[in-house]
């Protein structure tokens, strides 16, 4: 009986945390290429590297319905968002696209690991010099909503705390 009821103690002392902790999917990290931009000239690009790779992408050419979380591997409230996303990811309308930018990052390695153990399956800039910042303001986390004409048309500062949350920006900013 002592054994039992050490057991709950000696778990918390160590860390354990609930399998309902630990990412159900494996992240994948991403082309930008799915991100819908605009072709035509942008007075003041706005240009951010692609943590999956290839070219570079001008934050200011994407045109909606877009919702953009922005991040960072070293925020605790960002980590809290995940599952929220996922979940919005995989139920959002198919005309709204999810991205992520990966801002203030010591290392490009620590946003592809972050990616990678969190189960983000969805594409993904990097900012390490928080250009972003001029869009999105400082800190994070921070959630954009793009329009289909390519304006910012929502931001939400802080952490985005229920899936309903995020529908419910999702449909006062771009009407999805």
């Amino acid at each position: 009986m002592t054994l039992v009821l050490l057991f709950p103690i000696v778990a918390t002392l160590t860390g354990c945390t609930s399998l309902a902790d630990v990412p159900s999917t494996q992240g994948a990290v991403l082309p930008c290429t799915s991100l819908p931009t605009s072709h035509e000239p942008v007075d003041s690009p706005l240009l951010l590297e692609c943590l999956g790779g290839g070219p570079q992408v001008d934050l200011r050419s994407i045109h909606g319905p877009a919702v953009v979380n922005v991040w960072g591997s070293w925020c605790a409230e960002c980590v809290a968002e995940i599952p929220i996303f996922t979940s919005f990811f995989q139920t959002k309308d198919p005309a709204v696209t999810l991205f992520g930018i990966d801002t203030a990052e010591v290392s490009q390695r620590d946003g592809v690991n972050f990616v990678l153990t969190h189960g983000i399956t969805w594409p993904q800039l990097s900012d390490p010099n928080s250009l972003s910042k001029s869009v999105a303001g400082n800190g994070v986390p921070v959630t954009l909503f793009i329009s289909s004409d390519g304006n910012v048309s929502g931001i939400k500062y802080g952490p985005i705390k229920t899936i309903s949350e995020l529908v419910e920006l999702s449909h006062i900013y771009l009407n999805k």
